[in-house]
């Protein structure tokens, strides 16, 4: 049988349709314990650059980097998970701290210092799940 024009448009938009209809999203708890609705919840993702790193004064040994989510649009303070990746070497576990709806900082677990991770070329990968609307 030979497929029409529209046939061929709806073969392809089918799976988009589906898959759209088939994401949900359900949010258990955030750190600010606010509802929201449903259809307000977000995950936003990235990798942010190499370059920031700085060695820390508040916990010795340790480094820290500034991230910045303001493009997502949350309207409270996301959850957020982090984990590194390494071009040249080994990168550090990470811990987040100071979650605001524009930011996050992350601190190293492990003692290194800026340089070493500058080096090795350590990008942060992120993702935060929240809100964008009320």
């Amino acid at each position: 049988v030979a497929q029409t024009p529209t046939m061929k448009t709806l073969h392809h938009l089918l799976p988009l349709i589906l898959c759209t209809l088939q994401l949900e999203l359900k949010i258990l708890s955030t750190p600010d314990h606010a509802s929201h609705p449903a259809p307000c919840s977000l995950i936003c993702s990235g990798e942010d650059d190499v370059a920031g790193w700085s060695d820390s004064i508040w916990l010795e040994g340790k480094i820290f980097k500034y991230v910045d989510i303001s493009e997502c649009g949350f309207v409270s303070p996301p959850i957020i998970t982090v984990s590194t990746r390494g071009v040249y070497g080994k990168c550090p576990s990470l811990f987040v701290q100071s979650i605001s709806t524009d930011s996050f900082d992350v601190f190293s677990v492990e003692d290194v210092t800026a340089g070493d991770v500058t080096r090795n070329r350590c990008y942060v990968h992120w993702m935060a799940t929240g809100y964008n609307c009320k």
